[in-house]
């Protein structure tokens, strides 16, 4: 089945869509045009001008994933210098289309790990591609045919033919070599590392290469394209742009534009609904953007990156209107790019939970009551522990220690300290501790009702130890909507307001870490310490993922800590040891294999974090 053919031009449906769509994630304007096939040439994307999946739905969503994977190719520079590499190679063909299916492989690794609800649209539309490839490989060169099976596998996992022993072997050996690149510390040098090992073992093989074992919306490798696109690129890049706009201002406009665009799209919806024209909400759009070129032009200075108090959030429906920003607690933002934060860029907009449910409460403690029981009983020695303090004028027991030290410096001639006694004292505890709780839509489901039972569970062993606590929840619909709610602070006594904490949103861990520090920055306790429980990594429709967001929360962290308040994750994603250090450093997080794990696993890890 070929997907790209000649018939009606459905890329016209959906251009103007994509464009925004793809200015969204790049903070700036790049131009889709119609081609025969998918490609970039590094500063334009360039997709089919007409395709047929037989729904609306699938249309859409190969263009949207031609689109974004063309921009990763930009984001990463995976064509630099691509015509100079693959001169290298006898067979430019062949070693160009490895070159795609081996980057295609790591830069879809990088998108899904950046953008999570990716995973089901790429699942979706690769196995429609791979219903689409042919059942055999009869007629087939050996090195065809290998690379034909490597793009089976890449899309479906598995051959729709059968192939001969040696050359499944050498199919087999490419595929496991193209999966590593998967891993999140791939880059450009280890894909052409791949792409070399991959073209010795297909050059053993017999027979010509002349097929192209392309993936349909990866599209081509065009090193001419790109060439040509390099000298635009030197004869425009200073002074004036090929339309004869300043660089500066064309930068701005794509600023304003992505952040406009990352509102309109943020659901990757282009559904208008309610009898309103499309069209219509794009001139809004349009103006929105004159207005704020207005604003900065009238100010006489720099662009500061902030968005006039006058600009909107993301509505309801997806799209953005002009009004007040909504009244909260302001934040800035680390730009690790920039080495400065963004001033007073992140509104935290702080409510407390209206639904209160007491009966959910005593449920949870009745499903849990032998486990309360061990959990009171630990934490009442925990209160009656006590420490020997040594070197003491008085006491109850001699300090042998510091009977040999005497001795020593009477033989040293040095008049020796008389503190010979130790004593056993009381340990007293002075902590303060807040619970921020990830309710963004990741933890829907089974998730949060754990993470609700843990918290229930940590509340009544917290009134028996006596330390002061506040549980909080958070979640995110860009930097202007960064939700906290209050489901306990400090001087309250019930937690039944856990009952209200529902999914919804994304995760800006930064804003939240920052507003809960503020409020346990105000405990007069010698011990303050802040538990995040989430599932995942930081990430917000905007632009908040990636490194931008790792190294948003580690700077909010490290800030949090120069306050003198811990900071410990607890996770339930089993990959987070890749990305939590980088935040938390080595000792400042816990992985918990299993959800179901947490009410039990979590009172022994506090015991321990807080020990005094």
């Amino acid at each position: 089945m070929r997907l790209f053919h000649r018939g009606e031009a459905r890329l016209e449906k959906f251009r103007r869509v994509l464009e925004l769509y793809i200015a969204g994630m790049a903070g700036r304007s790049i131009p889709v045009h119609p081609a025969k096939q998918a490609y970039t040439d590094t500063r334009e994307i360039f997709l089919p001008r007409d395709v047929e999946l037989g729904s609306y739905d699938a249309e859409l969503r190969l263009y949207k994933l031609a689109a974004l994977y063309l921009y990763a190719q930009m984001e990463q520079d995976s064509l630099r210098d691509v015509e100079q590499r693959l001169r290298r190679f006898p067979n430019r063909r062949l070693a160009q289309d490895i070159f795609s299916l081996a980057e295609y492989s790591r830069l879809e690794g990088m998108l899904i790990r950046r953008y999570r609800g990716l995973r089901r649209e790429f699942s979706l539309l690769k196995r429609a591609l791979w219903a689409g490839r042919r059942s055999d490989f009869g007629g087939m060169e050996e090195r065809e045919a290998a690379l034909e099976a490597l793009a089976q596998l890449l899309l479906g996992g598995r051959l729709k033919g059968e192939l001969p022993v040696e050359v499944r072997e050498v199919v087999e050996v490419c595929h496991s070599k193209i999966e590593r690149l998967r891993a999140r510390e791939a880059g450009l040098e280890d894909t052409w590392r791949t792409v070399g090992e991959i073209y010795a073992l297909i050059m053993r093989l017999n027979g010509g290469y002349r097929r192209r074992a392309q993936v349909e919306y990866v599209g081509e490798v065009k090193p001419k394209e790109v060439k040509r696109a390099e000298k635009k690129r030197r004869r425009f890049g200073s002074g004036e742009s090929e339309l004869g706009v300043s660089r500066e201002e064309r930068s701005l406009r794509s600023r304003i534009f992505g952040f406009l665009s990352r509102g309109f799209l943020g659901s990757m919806d282009i559904n208008v609904g309610g009898g309103k024209s499309f069209g219509g909400r794009i001139d809004r759009l349009s103006k929105q953007a004159e207005y704020r070129e207005m604003r900065t032009a009238s100010s006489g200075g720099e662009d500061s990156g902030r968005i006039p108090m006058d600009y909107s959030a993301p509505g309801s429906d997806g799209f953005i209107f002009l009004r007040r920003r909504k009244r909260g607690h302001l934040y800035p933002e680390w730009d690790y790019r920039r080495r400065k934060y963004h001033r007073e860029w992140c509104t935290v907009l702080e409510r407390r939970t209206q639904l209160r449910d007491a009966e959910l409460v005593r449920r949870i403690l009745k499903k849990y009551s032998g486990l309360v029981k061990l959990i009171k009983r630990r934490f009442e020695a925990m209160r009656q522990e006590v420490h020997r303090l040594r070197k003491q004028h008085d006491g109850d027991e001699v300090d042998i220690d510091a009977w040999v030290s005497c001795y020593v410096d009477l033989e040293a001639g040095i008049s020796p300290d008389e503190k010979f006694y130790s004593r056993l004292v009381k340990r007293q505890r002075d902590v303060s501790v807040a619970f921020l709780l990830d309710q963004s839509n990741s933890t829907s489901g089974r998730t949060l009702e754990v993470e609700r039972e843990a918290l229930v569970l940590m509340h009544q062993a917290l009134k028996t130890l006596g330390d002061r606590h506040a549980v909080y929840a958070f979640s995110s619909n860009t930097r202007w909507e960064c939700n906290f709610t209050v489901v306990k602070e400090f001087r309250e006594t019930g937690i039944d307001g856990i009952a209200g904490v529902t999914p919804g949103g994304y995760t800006r861990i930064g804003a939240a870490i920052r507003h809960a520090c503020r409020k346990l920055g105000s405990q007069s306790s010698r011990d303050k310490v802040l538990i995040l429980l989430t599932d995942g990594a930081p990430m917000d429709y905007d632009g908040y993922d990636g490194r931008y967001a790792l190294e948003d929360t580690r700077m909010a962290v490290l800030e949090a800590r120069k306050r003198g308040i811990q900071v410990i994750c607890i996770t339930v994603d089993t990959e987070a040891g890749e990305y939590l250090p980088k935040m938390f450093g080595d000792r400042g997080y816990v992985v918990i294999g299993s959800v179901s794990q947490l009410p039990r696993r979590l009172p022994p890890l506090y015991a321990r974090l807080t020990a005094v």
